[in-house]
């Protein structure tokens, strides 16, 4: 990606603004980060084959972080850009200050980490809106082409496409700045009424050449709308019989599939750095961003450009706070058995011993801190290798050992946004050979 280090500039009231504070700042002798975030969206959406509402939205956001020279760190955030109510934002951070030693240790991590990146990509001019007519005309057809060749008993799509403007200024003198479209697509479908919901979710960053792309994510959400639809037909075609969630009686190790492991990747890295084991010297976890994808952000929540570091299980790097993933890319690389097939190879069930189920996406997630314990609710299991569906329930193991319990992956790196919280997203082998722990 090109990167312009002066795209646009800053109006006059947000230079007012950032002044004021700067003063302020001076005055009480603290550092001073503002993150401000403008937003123009429009969301459109469909239901049953027809046009159902479309809806326009302007908000922003101004974010005030401060730091004492005795690690204590205050924050604030406002949804009006006006400088009274930014001043109101700013005193209420300092009424917050709060000793931080370890996100202080962070802060100045990052800080270093961001001298060697480059600045965040960029759009010199967004355009006018009416240039993505031609998205919100595919994404009816698509929808209306669904559910005529499907016929399935409910069919709701969205699309929602926002201009988004960030500015980042620090008192150390640091300025940033980033312009770029999100768009965010999602359909939900059931084939009857007996049947569970089905729900598929993409989008994507756009910062230059974006309608093929476009394109391709479009017709890709009805192809994967399609397979879990005849998934469910074919399922309910069995008349398996519906009971109550229990205890899954399942042999260990087992696969488990990426969006799993982002789930459990997710109450990890919220656990205390005291309660994490190391991950083992053959694995790497890599904390960054990914330009284009639906979650992307140019800044951390702490106020640095998003950096790219490696955490290991004892990394001082704490992330008990959700705003800490927000736009997070995890890249999660171990050792990989190799192929090019979707699913393990057949070849590797043939003795009884070994791993024969694969667990997929999950309904519910749960942990108890004082047990180091997690139970997930799976969503779908399949026995190796004829792909046949099993009965599914929860499986639970102890969240400090995740690491240490996976065996190796399989498969092509895949990336999935953590399916119960859109904030980030994770690279990882397709599969994952656990071992409960």
């Amino acid at each position: 990606m090109p990167h312009v280090t002066d795209p646009f500039v800053i109006t006059p009231t947000l230079s007012s603004i950032c002044s004021s504070l700067l003063r302020l700042a001076d005055q009480f002798g603290l550092l001073l980060i503002i993150h401000i975030t403008e937003c123009q969206s429009q969301t459109f959406s469909w239901s049953n084959g027809l046009a159902d509402s479309g809806q326009s939205c302007i908000h922003s956001v101004l974010h005030i972080t401060l730091w004492s020279t005795k690690k204590e760190m205050g924050q604030a955030i406002t949804l009006h850009l006006t400088e009274s109510a930014a001043i109101t934002a700013f005193h209420q951070a300092r009424k917050n200050l709060t000793l931080h030693d370890n996100r202080w240790r962070v802060f100045q991590q990052f800080c270093q980490h961001e001298k060697q990146l480059p600045p965040p990509s960029t759009l010199e001019q967004l355009g006018e809106f009416r240039d993505w007519h031609f998205l919100i005309s595919k994404m009816g057809l698509e929808h209306k082409r669904f559910f005529q060749e499907k016929i399935p008993y409910k069919l709701r799509s969205q699309i929602k496409i926002q201009q988004e403007k960030q500015w980042l200024c620090r008192s150390d003198g640091s300025f940033y700045q980033s312009q770029f479209w999100r768009v965010t697509l999602e359909a939900t479908s059931q084939f009857n009424p007996h049947t569970r919901l089905i729900q598929y979710q993409d989008g994507a960053t756009f910062f230059e050449h974006w309608r093929p792309a476009m394109n391709e994510l479009i017709t890709n959400l009805y192809k994967q709308m399609d397979n879990r639809l005849s998934t469910s037909r074919e399922n309910h075609g069995h008349h398996q019989q519906i009971v109550t969630p229990s205890s899954m009686e399942v042999s260990s190790p087992f696969w488990v599939d990426t969006e799993i492991f982002a789930g459990l990747l997710r109450l990890y890295l919220q656990q205390p750095s005291y309660r994490r084991q190391w991950l083992p010297a053959t694995s790497r976890l890599r904390l960054t961003h990914l330009e284009g994808h639906s979650c992307y952000q140019p800044f951390h929540y702490i106020g640095t450009l998003y950096p790219s570091v490696t955490l290991l299980g004892e990394s001082v790097i704490d992330m008990n706070e959700s705003e800490d993933l927000t736009g997070a890319h995890l890249l999660y690389s171990l050792p990989t058995l190799l192929s090019g097939d979707d699913f393990p190879s057949p070849l590797l069930h043939i003795d009884e011993k070994v791993p024969s189920l694969i667990l997929s996406g999950y309904h519910h997630l749960y942990h108890s801190k004082p047990m180091d314990s997690y139970f997930l609710l799976v969503q779908d299991c399949y026995k190796l290798p004829s792909l046949q569906q099993m009965p599914t329930g929860w499986i639970h193991g102890r969240i400090s050992k995740i690491f240490s319990s996976i065996i190796c992956g399989w498969g092509a790196n895949r990336t999935v946004t953590e399916p119960h919280s859109t904030q980030f997203c994770v690279t990882a082998p397709s599969y994952l050979l656990l071992e409960l722990g």
